[in-house]
């Protein structure tokens, strides 16, 4: 629903005339790339590096069991 005609339809489907939907279609075409805070951190543009897009692991290592004894000696 980006278009006017889209709403006027949406509107006229559901039954729903007597309520004030706003065309935020305008607005909406400034953050068309988004916000994506994640991915932006994975791939960065030119003007940010980041360390998480050299591509290294991000997964922690498995805890090992120690004996029990370990820590009293």
């Amino acid at each position: 629903m980006n278009h006017y005609d889209d709403l006027q339809r949406f509107q006229e489907k559901t039954r729903t005339q007597n309520l004030n939907f706003q065309d935020l279609s305008s607005q909406a075409a400034t953050r068309e790339h988004g916000d994506w805070a994640i991915l932006n951190q994975l791939n960065p543009g030119a003007e940010k590096p980041s360390s998480l897009a050299l591509g290294g692991s991000v997964s922690a290592p498995l805890p090992q069991s120690v004996p029990a004894d370990l820590f009293r000696r």
